[in-house]
Formats: C-alpha cells, structure tokens, sequence
C-alpha cells in the first residue's frame, strides 16, 4: 500500500491524473487506517460522478470514523443512484447497522425488509431482524426470524448461538 500511494502521488504530482487516481489513493490510506486521508482523497474523486460503489466506500469509512451523521448521507446516496443492486445491498445493510448500533430499531428493520424485498434468500437480513426484535423484548419473533435464518443457511454461526 505504501508503494501505491507513492507511485500515485508521484503520478498526480506529475500531472499524470487518471479518473480513478484518487479513488485509489483513498482505498489505500484507507485499508491502512488513515480514515480521515481516505476520505479527503474519496472526496476528491466524487466530482459529483454518479458513483454508486464510490459512495458507498465514502459511507463506510464514515462510519468507521464514528460519523454517523456522513455515513448515513453517503450510503442513501449510494443507494439513490441504484446502479448496481449488490451496491445498494451492502448499503442497506451497513444503514441497518448504523440504526441498529443507535438503538433506532424501526429504520433498522425497514432497511432489512427491504433488503428482503429484493433479495428474499438474506439469512442475514433475517438474522438482523431477530437481533432487532430480541433487543425490543420479543423473542417468540427473534427465534422464528433466527429459524427462519436457519432454513436458509444451516451453518449460520450467529442464529446457531441465539437458537442453541
């Protein structure tokens, strides 16, 4: 990583940019902690492009800094754009995340109803709605959310825990 952030600062200092230079500084800084410098790089290669997956980065990074505030903006951006269904997918999920970590269940489980909605084999999306429906005091609802994560995916480690 440290080679390639090198090589692409050097590139920009030299003026030889390519669309995706920046995403790629920012990917780097990055996957080696510096959140914030991925972020400033991400942000110059935003440029308003309608970059589904850039967005997306740009909100999990958020969210790995505790800014839940630009985390949520971003990743509804990602999901406005709409360009790629595993796009908005992951989105959804990291939005039920942020929700759920904020002890706000009802965004939470309607980011994993629609996750559901166009993708009905998510054993995840039905394990998180258990985790939701454990955490507000229904656990007849929370075990057949797990089972029903069980059907799907017999080996799921989290709704094995819960249901054994």
């Amino acid at each position: 990583m440290n080679q390639a952030i090198y090589h692409l600062e050097k590139s920009i200092e030299l003026e030889f940019l390519n669309d995706d230079s920046y995403k790629y500084l920012g990917l780097c800084y990055s996957e080696l902690g510096f959140y914030e410098t991925g972020i400033e790089y991400f942000l110059k290669a935003d440029n308003d492009q309608k970059d589904g997956m850039l967005f997306l980065v740009i909100g999990q990074t958020y969210q790995k800094l505790g800014d839940n505030v630009n985390s949520e903006l971003y990743l509804k951006r990602a999901i406005e754009i709409n360009n790629d269904f595993r796009v908005e997918i992951k989105s959804r999920f990291l939005l039920g995340k942020l929700f759920f970590e904020n002890g706000d269940f009802q965004k939470a489980e309607e980011q994993y109803n629609l996750i559901l909605a166009n993708d009905s084999k998510s054993a995840d999306a039905y394990y998180y709605l258990g985790e939701i429906y454990y955490e507000l005091g229904n656990t007849v609802k929370a075990r057949a959310e797990w089972r029903k994560t069980l059907e799907l995916d017999p080996s799921h480690y989290g709704a094995l825990l819960r249901l054994y």
